[in-house]
């Protein structure tokens, strides 16, 4: 039997050969990692990227050189043919930025959401989103979402930081606020361009473990965070005042230092008093309600305005961060820290530590507090627990 063959430039060749190429092109189109970036976001030109060659590939865990850098990230964009893993991972990845995406466009449609600062800006919160021009990276920071581990990644892409010392969260907070670059310190166009041509990104979290993090961190009775007392002797006596004896001082609209240095021993504001601030929209005046710790994660990044090529979960933040790295040709120069970084982990994201909280709360503050949330719930695609399931079917 003849075998069968196709034309192609003028000369036969056989179609399992023709197949097999097709296959290799197919392969390498895909192991490129550019292709791996999930939600039809910002198309990036890899061509503008950092021009240096080199063969050294070793991770670097000190202040970051920018001719080392360089070099190495020019490396990570040579070599960036993946193994088998490596490509299912990412096109694993790149396939749940696309539900993730779909889920946020559809939320957005449905509640044709505003945000309190909706404006023609192309960024609407610029305070936000910090940016490393050399790695063409911008993240948007949203408070009690791992947004130090994140800082302190950016703060070692500019050098300011030896990962081999013991940083604390005062010393990265510092430096945030004094060495690195956000969009508000670029002029429009130049940040208009960079938003165009860098790999964008934010992290969501489940709305209520948000919430129970950001009591247990500052407000607890309990909490190891050793600058409680500020938010304790502020925050948590107001709401106290507010809830136990029926008094609703002037709302703020600044918080204030507490004169007081210590904690008082009998402070004991509970979760569910502090649920009950949140969603309690007579609140709405007062400058605690809309703390950087709580505030909507749409208000804090505006997802529906700004679009963003990864939106990662702190759920699956391992998974999100290798990602994002690996996007970025950062996979071999730098890493994510864990939570020993931060100041006072909670925990709070684990279910049954927020299911035994819930537990306490009244069914109607729970619904409150959902009603506040609701945006976060439906465009980052999360569920409410089954205890406030259960509580507020009660409630009806």
């Amino acid at each position: 039997m003849e075998v069968p063959t196709r034309w192609c430039r003028g000369r036969k060749i056989p179609a399992i050969v023709l197949a097999i190429l097709i296959l290799a092109l197919l392969f390498m189109f895909y192991s490129a990692p550019e292709n791996f970036v999930g939600g039809g976001g910002n198309e990036y030109d890899r061509k503008t990227r950092l021009k240096d060659s080199s063969s050294t590939s070793e991770k670097i865990d000190a202040p970051i050189d920018a001719e080392i850098f360089n070099k190495i990230r020019d490396s990570q964009q040579q070599q960036h043919q993946y193994d088998e893993d490596e490509v299912q991972f990412m096109t694993q990845q790149a396939e749940i930025q696309r539900q993730r995406q779909q889920t946020l466009r559809y939320a957005c449609e449905k509640l044709n959401v505003k945000t309190r600062n909706s404006n023609n800006d192309s960024v609407p919160h610029p305070k936000r989103f910090i940016v490393d021009e050399r790695a063409k990276l911008v993240y948007c920071s949203i408070a009690k979402i791992a947004s130090t581990n994140w800082r302190l990644l950016f703060e070692q892409l500019a050098g300011l930081v030896d990962v081999n010392k013991d940083e604390n969260q005062k010393t990265i907070n510092r430096a945030l606020r004094t060495q690195l670059t956000f969009i508000k310190d670029l002029s429009p166009d130049k940040a208009y361009t960079l938003m165009g041509d860098s790999l964008t990104f934010m992290f969501a979290r489940h709305p209520f473990s948000r919430v129970l993090s950001s009591y247990r961190n500052k407000l607890d009775p309990n909490t190891t965070f050793e600058r409680a007392y500020h938010w304790q002797n502020s925050l948590g006596e107001y709401i106290i005042d507010l809830y136990r004896h029926n008094m609703r001082p002037r709302p703020r609209r600044k918080m204030k230092p507490s004169k007081r240095k210590n904690k008082n021993p009998d402070y004991d504001l509970t979760f569910s008093e502090f649920v009950r601030f949140l969603g309690d929209r007579d609140n709405k005046e007062d400058r605690f309600f809309y703390n950087i710790h709580w505030c909507e994660m749409n208000e804090a990044c505006s997802p529906c305005n700004v679009r963003y090529d990864v939106i990662g979960k702190l759920e699956t933040i391992e998974n999100d961060a290798k990602y994002i790295l690996k996007l970025a040709h950062l996979d071999g120069i730098v890493a994510l820290s864990g939570p020993e970084k931060t100041s006072s982990p909670t925990f709070s994201f684990k279910n049954d530590t927020l299911e035994q909280y819930l537990k306490e709360v009244p069914a109607e503050y729970i619904w409150k507090l959902y009603r506040r949330y609701r945006s976060d719930f439906e465009m980052f695609g999360y569920e409410l627990p089954p205890i406030a399931v259960q509580k507020i079917k009660e409630l009806k």
